[in-house]
């Protein structure tokens, strides 16, 4: 009967050692709180938009019926009367009018040269920097996917190398290959084609998507968000006919925009800000606040913005979702339900060895769920992995234990 006794005892006393060392390694492990580890994050600081573009635009109407040529690219600026594009009544002629304005380019540069004199060394290093600034130029071009600059370059190019050339052997001649061209060009019948001339100083576009006499810089009258989302949506383009392309009266333009309420706080009339309609910062282009209607019980808001930047990026812009950019940079990511005030200063609760320490924050982005802190040698402050306490931080204190 002992024997039983001592037995039953040793299996209620292993029972009871197994339930507390289980309950203290459970005390080990467990934790109330929910935390997360501080990390480097990087941060973009932007709002979006979404809006037309108000511009002074002009059609160039012309009855024509052929083949195209344009004088000038897009976003070029151009004086009333310039002759900005070329009709011709075939391919064929195009060809041959591409042709003859090679062989006269050609002319132009071997006369040049054959009437140059003797060079002084001074002169011999400036063609040389030329040639080299010319390379290069020719260089970025492809780089860049600029092919439609590739020609002129190419021919400054080839200029610059054979007044190099002329410039060490002051004997060469090119009047062989002067004379050759020109009677090739004698030979050549090249039509000359009807010229299209500009109605009006200002920018040149080809490029045509309907809607300039659907949305003018007149369009919109009052700033609201109806009013922005009638041009947005309810706006068609038209069929262009006979349309050899448009010019841009003035540098100046107007965006008229809907933005979410919430964002305006970084925004006020009169402020200068960036606008990147497509790419990265590196294609910021500056423009102003006019006009800010707020709808504080809304959630969208309306912003007109204006600037007098012009070129090949914005001349062609219509209806876009462009984002008004005010910053990007790395910092320390944290949770916003980490974030509390102690003594009047901002900052979260760590996980320091199972002691609650509180850590200041210095907050330079803030976002729907987040926070960016700045990075700080300061010990005060939070660093980089630190186990940031998210949630059953009511009650945290200095040096509580976990």
């Amino acid at each position: 009967m002992n024997a039983k006794l001592g037995r039953a005892l040793a299996v209620i006393l292993s029972l009871f050692a197994l339930i507390y060392f289980g309950y203290q390694i459970y005390q080990f492990f467990y934790s109330p709180y929910k935390t997360e580890i501080a990390e480097m994050y990087q941060y973009t600081d932007q709002v979006e938009l979404e809006g037309v573009m108000l511009k002074d635009e002009e059609l160039i109407e012309e009855n024509y019926d052929g083949i195209i040529q344009y004088e000038f690219p897009n976003a070029q600026k151009v004086v009333k009367d310039a002759a900005i594009a070329t009709v011709y009544q075939s391919e064929s002629d195009l060809s041959l009018h591409l042709q003859a304005q090679r062989l006269d380019e050609k002319i132009a540069v071997l006369k040049e040269l054959q009437e140059s004199n003797t060079v002084s060394g001074s002169d011999l290093q400036n063609i040389h920097s030329a040639v080299e600034r010319e390379q290069s130029s020719l260089l970025y071009s492809i780089q860049r996917g600029q092919y439609s600059d590739l020609s002129g370059t190419s021919s400054d190019f080839l200029k610059q190398l054979l007044k190099q050339e002329k410039a060490l052997n002051p004997e060469l001649s090119f009047e062989e290959e002067l004379s050759s061209l020109e009677e090739e060009r004698k030979a050549l019948a090249a039509p000359e084609g009807t010229v299209v001339k500009s109605p009006v100083s200002g920018y040149f576009t080809s490029l045509l998507d309907g809607y300039e006499a659907v949305i003018t810089k007149d369009s919109l009258t009052e700033l609201s968000v109806d009013g922005v989302k009638e041009l947005l949506n309810n706006t068609e383009p038209t069929e262009p006919k006979e349309i050899v392309g448009k010019m841009i009266g003035s540098t100046d333009w107007r965006f008229a925009a809907l933005i979410a309420t919430k964002d305006l706080e970084q925004l006020s009339e009169g402020k200068k800000v960036d606008l990147i309609f497509s790419g990265n910062e590196t294609n910021k282009i500056e423009a102003k606040v006019e006009k800010i209607n707020k709808n504080p019980d809304e959630e969208t808001s309306a912003i007109l913005l204006s600037s007098g930047i012009m070129n090949e990026k914005i001349i062609d812009l219509r209806k876009e979702k462009p984002v008004i950019f005010f910053g990007s940079g790395k910092g320390l990511r944290v949770s916003r339900d980490a974030v509390r005030m102690k003594d009047g200063k901002t900052g979260v609760y760590i996980n320091s060895g199972r002691v609650v320490r509180f850590r200041q924050i210095d907050i330079v982005y803030t976002a729907d769920d987040y926070v960016i802190s700045r990075v700080s040698d300061d010990k005060d402050f939070l660093q980089l992995y630190d186990e940031v306490i998210v949630e059953g931080k009511d009650g945290l204190y200095d040096d509580m234990p976990m």
